[in-house]
C-alpha cells in the first residue's frame, strides 16, 4: 500500500547498466523508494519509470546540467522535485556513453522545513513585538499560522496565574476563554500530528496537530490545529514546529511584560498616590 509521503534519511542510489537500462545495484533507500512508487514488483524497472513516478503530482525544475564535450566524459543533470505532499527531492543523474548510469535521489525536505521555519519565526516575532499584549499576540500568531497553512481551526493556550487562558480562531472569529487545568495535566512535552478518517462516507479526512510551546525547561502553552486534510499538511506541520521554540520565547516575553506592567500599575496606585497625600499634609503643616 502506498503511503502519502516518504522521507529518506540516506540518499537513494541506483546503478543502471547501459545495454538494457536495468538496475544492477541499489541501496536500502532505493528499495524503499521503489516500494513507495509501487515499482518493486514491476517486471521491468527503468530509470525513466522511477523519474516519472517521482514527477507525478510534482513540480520539476532543473538545478544544473553539464554535458560532456567529447565521448567518455561524464554528463550530469540535477533537478529538484517538489511533490504535492511537501517532500522535496534532488534528482542527480550521472552518465557517460557506454558506461553505467547513476541516479541519486536525495531528500532535502528537512533542510527546507528548517529554513522556512526560521523565516516564519522571523515574521511572527515582528508581529508579536507589535502586539498590544500577550492576548493580542496569541491571536496574531494563530491568524498568521492559519494564513500560512490553510488550517481552519486553531487554539493557543497559555498558562497564567489563574490557570490556562485559551485563545481560539475559528472561521475568522477570535475567542478568549479561561480553562481550568495545570501544566502537568494539560500541556504535553512533544508535538504530534495525526490524520483522522472521515466519519461520513465521501467526506474528507481531518488532520489534527498539537504543538507545545516551551520556554526554558517546561512547556507553558500549547497550540492545537485542525482542518480538512490536505497533501502538504505534514510539511506545514514541520515548518510550524521549527518556528515554535522562538515563538514560545517571544510569547513568554510578552506575558512577562504584561505582568511587569500590572505590577507597576499596582505599585503606582498603592505607593505613589499616598506619598503625594503625605507631601501635601507636610506642606500644609509647615504653612500653619
Amino acid at each position: 500500500m502506498r503511503t502519502s509521503s516518504l522521507r529518506l534519511d540516506v540518499p537513494a542510489v541506483f546503478l543502471f547498466e547501459p545495454t538494457m537500462g536495468q538496475p544492477v545495484s541499489l541501496n536500502n533507500s532505493a528499495s524503499r523508494l521503489l516500494h513507495f512508487l509501487a515499482l518493486s514488483e514491476a517486471p521491468r524497472i527503468t530509470l525513466a519509470a522511477i523519474e516519472r513516478g517521482l514527477a507525478a503530482d510534482a513540480r520539476i525544475s532543473t538545478i544544473s546540467a553539464v554535458s560532456g564535450p567529447i565521448d567518455g566524459v561524464q554528463s550530469e543533470l540535477r533537478r529538484e522535485c517538489r511533490r504535492a505532499d511537501g517532500c522535496i527531492y534532488v534528482l542527480t543523474r550521472v552518465w557517460a556513453p557506454g558506461s553505467n548510469t547513476i541516479l541519486t535521489v536525495e531528500d532535502v525536505t528537512a533542510r527546507v522545513v528548517e529554513m522556512r521555519g526560521r523565516r516564519l519565526a522571523r515574521i511572527l516575532l515582528r508581529r508579536i513585538a507589535a502586539a498590544r499584549d500577550a492576548d493580542d499576540a496569541a491571536h496574531t500568531v494563530l491568524r498568521s499560522i492559519h494564513l500560512y497553512t490553510g488550517w481552519t481551526q486553531g487554539e493557543l493556550r497559555l498558562m497564567g496565574d489563574g490557570g490556562l487562558v485559551a485563545v481560539a480562531e475559528r472561521g475568522g472569529r477570535s475567542i478568549t476563554t479561561s480553562v481550568d487545568g495545570t501544566i502537568s495535566e494539560d500541556l504535553p512535552h512533544s508535538e504530534s500530528f495525526v490524520t483522522i478518517p472521515p466519519e461520513i462516507p465521501g467526506a474528507p479526512p481531518v488532520c489534527a496537530a498539537e504543538i507545545p510551546l516551551v520556554a526554558g525547561a517546561m512547556p507553558f502553552g500549547i497550540m492545537n490545529f485542525s482542518s480538512a486534510a490536505r497533501a502538504a499538511d505534514e510539511f506545514s506541520f514541520g515548518v510550524v514546529c521549527a518556528a515554535a521554540p522562538l515563538v514560545a520565547l517571544a510569547l513568554a516575553g510578552k506575558r512577562d511584560q504584561d505582568l511587569l506592567r500590572m505590577v507597576k500599575q499596582g505599585f503606582s496606585k498603592t505607593y505613589v498616590v499616598p506619598m503625594a497625600s503625605v507631601d501635601q499634609d507636610i506642606r500644609g503643616t509647615r504653612r500653619k
